[in-house]
């Protein structure tokens, strides 16, 4: 071997990197492990702290009337208005068929109302007839049981002396009247008849008073089926359910009427008039929304926390609002929810927080815009 080959294998051995110890690289994946988590913890803790939110406010729907068909709008979307002001007028000529059918409906049922009184009046009075002359009657029995019952009575006592053997008699005398006894012989069988006399008498009299004791009670009865006889004629031919049902046609009648002034129309409440839910000449039935009124005095944000995020909220705890191009201002926790609004398909909790304006700063955007709410300040 020459000289130059053994010079160029010596410079090629020198030149070879030396193998690392091993503690160096332990180090060295140790400090690049370490990096990573704590890039990755600042990370989380970063987006921890940042929560979309949306932008809402209180909300007043208006809602069709009726089944009809919107004629014109009065006012436009983001308008301003007051309560009572016109949003939009309707087609009245549909409601106007229906007062009419109603109002035919009423007149038929008062109608119909006064035939079956009519009636109802001409029974009760033969009725009435009929129970006044069996109260009559029946008067007429007990004053003729009253007159035999004083008769018997008459009869019993006047017996009764003769079975005594005194018969009182008075006469004139000097100086006055002198009362004296008359004595009379009276055979046994005058006594005899006597007593059989003087008990019919007494057993007439009793007959007498149970007969009148029975009239009264009947007298009663008929009294009270004359006072009840009213209601009863009025019940069997149906009169107050007659009343009831023209008492709910004449208020569904008055609701229409009502319907019929609110053709037009008016917002409820005062705000910013929102989207309108149908255009002019579309049909809507009772119930439809139509539009919306904003209250731009009541909006607040609303964002979904996971339930581990919770205790980093309460209320009245402030917070910082990220409007869209970068408006930063000031919110506060106004309400926490009892429980969780949705569980999402990872398992998560969320609930629903509200943040009110601290002041009135908040730039005015559409309401369901996207923001951004912070606990950093």
């Amino acid at each position: 071997m020459d000289s130059n080959s053994l010079n160029h294998t010596n410079s090629a051995t020198t030149v070879e990197p030396l193998p690392a110890p091993r503690s160096v690289m332990m180090v060295v994946c140790l400090v690049s492990l370490f990096s990573s988590l704590g890039m990755t913890s600042c990370l989380d803790s970063s987006s921890e702290l940042v929560w979309m939110g949306r932008l809402e406010t209180v909300t007043e729907t208006v809602r069709a009337p009726i089944d009809s068909k919107i004629i014109s709008l009065v006012l436009n979307s983001g308008d301003a208005v007051d309560a009572g002001q016109r949003l939009l007028k309707l087609d009245s000529s549909t409601l106007n068929r229906q007062i009419e059918i109603h109002q035919e409906k009423v007149r038929l049922l008062e109608l119909e109302l006064q035939q079956v009184e009519a009636k109802a009046n001409v029974e009760l009075s033969w009725r009435w007839k009929e129970i006044d002359d069996d109260i009559y009657g029946n008067k007429l029995k007990s004053a003729d049981l009253l007159k035999e019952k004083y008769l018997a009575d008459f009869s019993n006592v006047a017996w009764s002396e003769l079975l005594s053997n005194q018969s009182p008699i008075q006469t004139a005398a000097a100086g006055g009247l002198k009362p004296f006894v008359h004595d009379l012989s009276v055979p046994d069988e005058v006594r005899i008849r006597a007593m059989l006399q003087q008990e019919a008498a007494n057993n007439a009299s009793e007959v007498y008073s149970a007969q009148m004791e029975l009239l009264e009670k009947r007298l009663a009865e008929l009294k009270s089926i004359r006072a009840d006889l009213t209601e009863q004629v009025r019940n069997a031919h149906g009169i107050p359910l007659l009343q009831h049902r023209l008492k709910l046609a004449k208020t569904e009648g008055n609701q229409l009427e009502k319907l019929r002034v609110q053709s037009e129309i008016l917002s409820p409440t005062y705000g910013i008039v929102g989207v309108f839910r149908a255009s002019a000449g579309k049909h809507v039935r009772k119930g439809e929304p139509l539009v919306e009124i904003l209250d731009r005095a009541q909006e607040y944000v609303t964002i979904m926390v996971r339930s581990r995020d919770l205790p980093k909220f309460h209320v009245g705890k402030e917070v910082a609002v990220i409007f869209p191009g970068e408006i930063k201002r000031h919110g506060l926790v106004s309400e926490i929810p009892p429980q969780i609004a949705e569980i999402r398909e990872d398992g998560q909790s969320y609930s629903e927080l509200k943040i009110t304006p601290t002041d009135k700063s908040w730039p005015n955007l559409p309401f369901g815009s996207n923001v951004e709410i912070s606990l950093a300040h």
